[in-house]
C-alpha cells in the first residue's frame, strides 16, 4: 500500500497507535466516519479507496469541526456492537459491490484518553489495497473514487480515468494468466507422465505480499522435513531462481523429467507439480493386474477390463493422492507462516496426461461404482480446475475445527476436486469416509 500512518502492519496495530491520526487529514488515503453508516455508504467508500490509491477507513472517529479534516473526537462504537458491525461491513461489500475488493479489519478497543476513546467503545479500522480487479462498480451503477481535498468518495464520469481502470483489471488478469502457467522447463520431456500442477495465490495476489523475507536456508530446512508435523513430503535437491527459490525430489528419480516440485515466489506465490503413479501405457489387462497387485480392489477392476473386452489400458493410481494433498497444505501453513502471509489463498489446479486412462481408487465404493456404472475413461489431456479464469478459495481455518483437521479439510476438498475431474463423482466415490481415515 502507498500510504500507511502507521509503522506497523495492521495485524499488529494497538489502540495507543490511533494517537497517531491526530495529524493525519482526510484525502486521498484517509477518511472517518462517527459511526457506521448505511450499507450503500459503506460500499461506496471501500470501492473508492480500491478504485484509487488504497487508503484507510476509520469508523468511530469523528472529523473535527475545525475544517483541516483531522481527527476531532473519537466516540467509538460500543464494544458490544462491533461484532455485528464487522459482519455489516462485510455484507455491504459483497451485496453492493461488483468485483468484491479485498480488505483487511481490525477492532481496537478502548479506553485511549488521549483521543477521547472511552473504556467499552472501539474503534473499526479497514484498511484497502489499491485493488488491480478495478474497476468494483456499485449497485448504483456508478463507480467511485477518491478525491484529495474531498471527504467523500465521488462518481467517476471522466472516461480517461475509466480506461486507466479497466486497464489496470486486464493486466492483472494477463499476469494472473502467466503467474499460474507451468512451472516445468520448456523442452523437459513429459511424454507418458500424469501430472497435477497446483498455484497457491495470496489474495488478493500482487497487493498483500509476506511480512517477512524467506531466506534460502530457512526454506532447504523446511522442505527437507520428513516428519509428519512438517508435512512429510522431503525434498532434497534445491536452488534459487530469478523470482524465488525451487526445491525437487531429483535424487532417486530421472531428475531430467517431471518430478515432486515446489517453486516459492517471493510475492507469496507457491506452485507444486505432483506427478501421479500411471500403470500400463498400453499394457495388457494380464500386465495391468501384475502392476496393481496387492490392491484390494485390482481384481475387479481387471474382470471389468476383461468383460468389456479392453484388450491394452493405462491406469492411473489415485490412492495416494489424498495423503500427499495433506502434506502439500502442512506445508504450505508452515511456509505461509514463515513468511507472515496469513490465510486466505486461492488455488488453481492443472491437469496434464490424463488422456486414454482409467483412475483407481483402492476402496469397497470404487469397486461398487464400476460395476453399476463401468469402467471411466478421461477423455481429456489437459484441463483446469476451475474452468477458465476462476479459483477455489482456500479459507481461514474454522474456529471450532483443529489446525489439524482443518489441513485434512483442505485435502479432502482439493482431492475431491481432482477426481471428479478424472471420472469420479464425489457423491457417490465418497459415500463412505474410509479412504480418507
Amino acid at each position: 500500500m502507498a500510504f500507511s500512518p502507521f509503522d506497523c502492519d495492521l495485524s499488529k496495530l494497538t489502540t495507543s497507535q490511533l494517537v497517531q491520526l491526530k495529524d493525519v487529514a482526510e484525502g486521498w488515503y484517509v477518511e472517518y466516519k462517527s459511526a457506521l453508516p448505511s450499507t450503500r455508504s459503506i460500499a461506496k467508500s471501500i470501492s473508492a479507496l480500491a478504485n484509487s490509491y488504497g487508503g484507510w477507513l476509520f469508523f468511530g472517529i469523528q472529523e473535527s469541526s475545525a475544517g483541516d479534516r483531522k481527527p476531532g473526537s473519537v466516540p467509538g462504537i460500543p464494544t458490544a456492537d462491533v461484532a455485528a458491525s464487522e459482519v455489516l461491513l462485510r455484507q455491504a461489500v459483497a451485496a453492493h459491490l461488483s468485483p468484491a475488493p479485498y480488505f483487511e479489519l481490525r477492532s481496537l478497543r478502548g479506553p485511549l484518553s488521549d483521543m477521547g476513546l472511552a473504556e467499552h467503545h472501539s474503534v473499526l479500522v479497514v484498511q484497502v489495497p489499491q485493488s488491480s480487479q478495478a474497476p468494483h462498480v456499485h449497485s448504483d451503477g456508478r463507480i467511485y473514487r477518491r478525491v484529495a481535498d474531498e471527504s467523500d468518495p465521488r462518481p467517476e464520469t471522466d472516461r480517461h480515468f475509466l480506461d486507466l481502470l479497466f486497464t489496470r483489471g486486464k493486466e492483472r488478469r494477463k499476469r494472473i494468466r502467466r503467474k499460474t502457467s507451468s512451472i516445468l522447463p520448456k523442452g523437459m520431456p513429459v511424454d507418458g507422465a500424469s501430472l497435477v500442477e497446483i498455484t497457491f495465490l495470496p489474495v488478493p495476489w500482487g497487493e498483500r505480499l509476506p511480512s517477512k523475507a524467506v531466506g534460502f536456508e530457512a526454506f532447504a530446512k523446511l522442505m527437507r522435513g520428513d516428519t509428519y508435523e512438517s508435512g512429510g513430503l522431503p525434498f532434497d535437491t534445491f536452488f534459487s531462481q530469478h523470482d524465488g527459490y525451487v526445491a525437487r525430489q531429483a535424487k532417486a528419480n530421472n531428475p531430467a523429467r517431471p518430478v515432486l516440485t515446489w517453486k516459492y515466489d517471493h510475492d507469496g506465490t507457491s506452485h507444486v507439480v505432483l506427478p501421479l503413479s500411471t500403470y500400463g501405457g498400453e499394457g495388457s489387462v494380464p500386465q495391468l493386474r501384475q502392476w496393481l497387485r496387492g490392491y484390494d480392489q485390482a481384481s475387479n477392476l481387471t474382470q471389468l477390463l476383461t468383460s468389456e473386452v479392453l484388450s491394452s489400458c493405462s491406469v492411473i493410481d489415485l490412492n495416494m493422492l489424498h495423503a500427499v494433498s495433506w502434506g502439500v497444505f502442512r506445508r504450505l501453513e508452515l511456509l505461509m507462516e514463515m513468511g507472515g502471509l496469513p490465510f486466505p489463498m486461492r488455488m488453481k489446479i492443472k491437469l496434464r496426461g490424463m488422456g486414454r486412462r482409467i483412475p483407481f481408487l483402492d476402496v469397497t465404493r470404487y469397486g461398487a461404482f464400476l460395476e453399476e456404472y463401468g469402467v471411466p475413461i478421461i477423455h481429456f489431456d489437459q484441463a483446469s480446475l476451475p474452468a477458465r479464469g476462476d479459483f477455489y478459495e482456500v479459507g481461514t481455518d474454522l474456529a471450532d475445527l483443529s489446525p489439524e483437521v482443518n489441513t485434512g479439510v483442505r485435502a479432502a476438498k482439493t482431492t475431491g476436486f481432482i477426481c471428479e475431474a478424472l471420472g469420479l463423482p464425489l457423491l457417490e466415490i465418497f459415500k463412505s469416509a474410509e479412504w480418507f481415515i
